[in-house]
């Protein structure tokens, strides 16, 4: 889009400047204002007062010169205003209109991650618990084959032993021969458990993986949550949370009342003497 939506012409050449006479009268001004030191009988007051007079139209004046010059320049301002109002308008609408569907949708994504993330984290529990069981009876099992194996291991050698006695053989060779092979059987036992276990595991582990990389990643929608509010009680809000209120006070109606010999509590006034 021209970032240069809005133009101004004919403007280029437009310089303000004070007007010399205007500026040679107020200097006049200053210098016998300042020539005042102090106001001690009446010759003194009457001077001052026709300077402040002076001093006072020329504030007039000035100011009066000013909301004339301004006037045009507060009106192209205001049209400018408008311009801009009219112009961003539709598009101001259209920004909330999408704003608010696109916080709505993710709040619903949001949501159904949520419930997804639940679902997932609750099944890999369940497939978690199931592996589990499954590891503690295949080590049961292969505990219960050990104690077996060594059962009959005690048993082949006791037969051993009684064999080599009534050979004449050594009976410690003969147990010695028994149990390098019921080693060789149990160390094989205790191999298969080892490997039943660390499968176990790694499904588990694949498991996890598998649901965890299967969840949605978002939109790339990015929302955020924020609250929205109209006072409907500003006493009642006052009265609960006095710092939410902003409390300033109405100069022109306190004025008033004061001069209406009102007494005002929580209002210190006291009387100043202006001239004008």
């Amino acid at each position: 889009m021209n970032k240069n939506a809005i133009t101004i012409k004919g403007l280029s050449e437009v310089s303000f400047s004070l007007v010399d006479s205007a500026k040679a009268e107020r200097n006049q001004l200053l210098d016998e204002s300042r020539e005042i030191k102090t106001i001690s009988d009446s010759f003194d007051a009457v001077t001052a007062s026709d300077l402040f007079k002076r001093i006072q139209l020329l504030k007039k004046e000035t100011e009066t010169a000013r909301k004339e010059v301004k006037g045009p320049i507060d009106e192209i301002a205001k049209s400018i205003q408008k311009i801009a109002s009219e112009f961003i308008a539709p598009v101001q609408q259209e920004y909330e209109r999408l704003r608010i569907m696109l916080g709505e949708y993710e709040r619903m994504e949001s949501d159904r991650r949520s419930k997804e993330e639940e679902a997932a984290r609750k099944q890999a529990e369940e497939i978690h618990r199931v592996k589990i069981e499954e590891a503690k009876a295949e080590a049961a099992r292969l505990e219960a084959e050990n104690r077996k194996l060594m059962e009959e291991a005690q048993s082949q050698i006791n037969a051993a032993k009684e064999k080599a006695k009534a050979s004449g053989l050594d009976e410690k060779a003969a147990e010695i021969e028994v149990m390098t092979a019921i080693d060789e059987k149990q160390e094989e036992l205790l191999s298969l458990r080892d490997e039943a276990l660390d499968g176990v595991g790694r499904a588990v582990e694949a498991t996890s993986k598998a649901l965890t990389s299967s969840l949605g990643a978002g939109t790339g929608v990015r929302s955020r949550s924020s609250f929205e509010f109209t006072v409907d009680n500003y006493a009642l809000l006052y009265a609960s949370h006095p710092e939410c209120v902003k409390m300033d006070s109405n100069k022109t109606v306190i004025l008033a009342l004061l001069k209406q010999g009102v007494k005002l509590p929580g209002v210190s006034s006291w009387q100043v003497n202006k001239a004008y």
